[in-house]
C-alpha cells in the first residue's frame, strides 16, 4: 500500500489548479481620467464613501449612494461606462438619472456582458454646486450576477439625444436630432453650412469588446440627405486620442441621396484593424455646402438579421 503513495502524490501535483479571481467585485478606481468637461476641483473624495454597486437579482445591477447630508431637491445622476479601465479619452459614458428611495439615491446600470467591467461615478448638483464622486469599478460576475441583458446588436437610434456623439475639429456645423427618422422618432442631423466642403463627427458607441464577445463582423447604419447628395467616409480608431492610437479608414465611401439607404461596413473593409481595441468611430461628410445629412439605426452586423429592415 505504501508503495502507491509516490504515484498518487505525483498524480495530484500534475492536476491543474482551479483559477480563483481575487479581484474585488466593487472597488475604487485609481488613476482614473474624467471626461474633459470635469475638473479635478469638482471631484469630492470625502463625500461619497457609501457609493456602491449591488445586485438586485441575478440579472440586474443597482448603484446606491447614501449621502450624509441629504438634499431632497438635488439633481443626482449616474454616469456609467462598460469597458475595462483605460480608453479614458474615448470611453462610452452613459447618463442615468438617480431617484431618491428612502434615504438613498439609486439607479440601475445595464449589464451588457458579465465579463465586461462597469466603471461608474455620480454627478450631484445641489446647493454646493455641481460635484462628482471618485470613480468605482464593479465586475458583474464577481458581484453575483449570473445573467446579462440579452444581446442586441442595435447600438443607437437617437431616441435619447446625442450623448456619445460629437463634432470633431473646428467648424460652423451643428449636430442635433431630427424628426425625420428611418425608425422610431428621431435621427441624427449633421449640417454643412454654406461654403463648407466637409464636416466630421465621432462616437464612442462602438467598442472592441462588442466584436470580441459577440463575433460581430462589421457595422451597419442608415443614411440620407434632406435634399441633394454627398459622400461619406468612415474610420475606426483603436485607443483613440492616445500615443498608441491606430486608425483604419474603410475602403467604402458611401454616396448618400435624398432617401434612406442602408450601408454595411464589414470589418474587412478596414485594413489592418485590431477589432478588440476599437473605441471611436469617425464619420466624415462631404458636399457642396448647405447640405443636411441624416443618420439612424447604427448597429453591429454578424450572423443575425439587421433591425429594423
Amino acid at each position: 500500500m505504501l508503495a502507491r503513495w509516490p504515484a498518487l502524490i505525483a498524480l495530484l501535483i500534475g492536476l491543474p489548479s482551479l483559477a480563483v479571481d481575487s479581484r474585488p467585485a466593487d472597488s475604487w478606481v485609481t488613476n482614473a481620467v474624467y471626461p474633459l468637461r470635469i475638473s479635478e476641483a469638482q471631484v469630492h473624495r470625502g463625500r461619497f464613501e457609501s457609493l456602491r454597486a449591488e445586485p438586485i437579482d441575478t440579472r440586474h445591477l443597482q448603484i446606491v449612494w447614501h449621502p450624509v447630508h441629504l438634499e431632497t431637491n438635488a439633481g443626482v445622476a449616474l454616469l456609467a461606462s462598460a469597458d475595462a479601465p483605460g480608453h479614458w479619452p474615448a470611453r462610452d459614458w452613459r447618463t442615468y438619472p438617480m431617484t431618491l428611495s428612502d434615504q438613498d439615491w439609486v439607479a440601475q446600470s445595464p449589464v451588457y456582458d458579465l465579463n465586461v467591467p462597469i466603471v461608474y461615478f455620480v454627478r450631484v448638483t445641489d446647493s454646493a454646486g455641481t460635484n462628482y464622486s471618485p470613480m468605482r469599478i464593479c465586475r458583474p460576475q464577481l458581484l453575483g450576477l449570473s445573467a446579462s441583458r440579452p444581446f442586441r446588436p442595435f447600438l443607437e437610434g437617437f431616441e435619447h439625444g446625442t450623448e456619445g456623439w460629437t463634432l470633431t475639429g473646428k467648424s460652423g456645423s451643428s449636430l442635433s436630432v431630427d424628426p425625420i427618422a428611418h425608425s422610431g422618432h428621431y435621427s441624427l442631423k449633421v449640417s454643412l453650412s454654406a461654403g463648407q466642403k466637409s464636416v466630421a463627427i465621432g462616437t464612442t458607441r462602438i467598442r472592441g469588446w462588442q466584436f470580441v464577445s459577440h463575433d460581430a463582423t462589421g457595422v451597419l447604419l442608415w443614411m440620407r440627405t434632406k435634399g441633394g447628395s454627398g459622400h461619406v467616409g468612415f474610420t475606426l480608431y483603436d485607443n483613440a486620442f492616445t500615443t498608441n492610437q491606430v486608425t483604419s479608414e474603410s475602403s467604402i465611401v458611401a454616396t448618400v441621396t435624398n432617401g434612406w439607404q442602408k450601408f454595411s461596413l464589414p470589418l474587412s473593409s478596414f485594413p489592418k484593424l485590431s477589432p478588440g481595441g476599437v473605441d471611436w468611430f469617425a464619420i466624415e461628410f462631404k458636399g457642396n455646402g448647405s447640405l443636411e445629412f441624416l443618420i439612424d439605426d447604427l448597429q453591429l452586423t454578424g450572423p443575425w438579421k439587421p433591425e429594423p429592415e
